[in-house]
């Protein structure tokens, strides 16, 4: 008998608190909502090594080291359209004991024009770096809506002791991009 009188009792306790709630009407013209899409994506990723910088016909040094890729993320017309802007990311882990290295990052269009000003920044031996993040407003470069490949060249520094084909060295070489989209 208790146990009903008690399931009574909380029942209509709750049943007044829930009739009984504060509301307050919803006014959906104060709300201001604005979605803006960001994308990560990785852009270029290589791993090197000492053979990389080896002539095989001459067993001699080679200080450069360059190659082009494909840029797919502006094919998207709705990203060329609405983009505001992109902030790239890059890390470097030079495992060389005696080598500096500088990177020339360039953007290029489908003629291989240059779209945006060339990234540089070099890292030392035995050093991981990661250089400031580059940021690219559109609205100041609406040249870089029309890049379409990159071109990453890295040039090693010159030693008077030439690389060993059995000594292993790496150079590791990621980049990233954030891209901030309007709606």
């Amino acid at each position: 008998m208790k146990t009903n009188i008690l399931k009574w009792y909380l029942l209509s306790i709750f049943s007044l608190s829930t009739l009984y709630s504060c509301v307050d009407n919803l006014d959906f013209d104060q709300i201001e909502y604005s979605a803006s899409p960001v994308y990560n994506s990785p852009i270029i990723s290589f791993d090197l090594n000492q053979s990389n910088f080896i002539d095989p016909t001459t067993n001699t040094d080679v200080t450069t080291v360059s190659d082009i890729t494909d840029f797919t993320y502006l094919d998207n017309s709705f990203v060329r359209d609405n983009l505001q802007r992109v902030a790239l990311n890059f890390e470097v882990n030079n495992q060389f004991d005696n080598r500096t290295f500088s990177f020339s990052i360039e953007f290029l269009d489908a003629n291989n024009n240059p779209t945006h000003p060339i990234i540089n920044f070099t890292a030392q031996p035995n050093q991981l770096l990661v250089p400031p993040i580059e940021t690219i407003l559109i609205a100041n470069n609406q040249d870089f809506l029309r890049t379409r490949k990159i071109r990453v060249s890295v040039e090693m520094s010159t030693s008077t002791t030439p690389l060993s084909p059995t000594v292993i060295q790496n150079l590791s070489f990621k980049s990233a991009g954030t891209f901030y989209v309007s709606t």
